[in-house]
């Protein structure tokens, strides 16, 4: 049976005694740390199993790091005025992530800077391989990332590169406006 839609029960399908339904479901494309689950109800005339369910999930177990912001808009900031924003990384998944490198992208501006003397990082220096960052599930590790403009001019850009061990590559745009 290929529905090509979703199926509302209407009209009935009817499988014929000692054959099978084939079902296929699809998931589209969704963000990495995104769970999601579905539970597929077959209602039948089989008065020993009336309705059976199946449960589908997705993302629902291992590794899983979630950047909050996933973004930052800086928005208007003065010149030789430092605006720091916090980065918390979420362990979202059943495993820890090792955090191997937090660095700014090829092409970022220089008036972007990682600031690793608070939160996570008292000891001023990010991540390593010699020396990871371990988000916890269900754990909140955090950095700044500050915006300090050192001429007026056109709006200013980064990307925040974090790196694991064990999960994809996690990437944050910045921008800021030097006002």
């Amino acid at each position: 049976v290929a529905l090509g839609k979703p199926f509302t029960g209407d009209p009935p399908i009817s499988i014929a005694p000692q054959t099978a339904l084939k079902i296929t479901a699809k998931l589209g494309k969704m963000p990495l740390e995104e769970k999601i689950g579905a539970t597929l109800k077959l209602t039948t005339n089989d008065f020993t199993r009336a309705v059976t369910e199946v449960q589908f999930k997705a993302n629902s177990s291992g590794p899983c790091l979630k950047p909050k912001p996933s973004s930052i808009d800086f928005g208007d900031v003065g010149v030789g005025q430092p605006k720091p924003t916090e980065v918390q990384l979420q362990g979202c998944g059943t495993e820890a992530v090792t955090v191997t490198d937090i660095a700014l992208t090829a092409g970022s501006s220089a008036d972007i800077k990682l600031d690793f003397t608070t939160g996570s990082f008292a000891n001023g220096k990010g991540p390593s391989k010699a020396e990871p960052l371990v988000v916890q599930p269900n754990g909140t590790e955090s950095f700044r990332v500050l915006c300090n403009p050192t001429a007026l001019g056109k709006d200013i850009a980064a990307t925040v590169r974090i790196t694991s061990a064990n999960t994809d590559e996690r990437t944050i745009p910045v921008v800021c406006k030097p006002a």
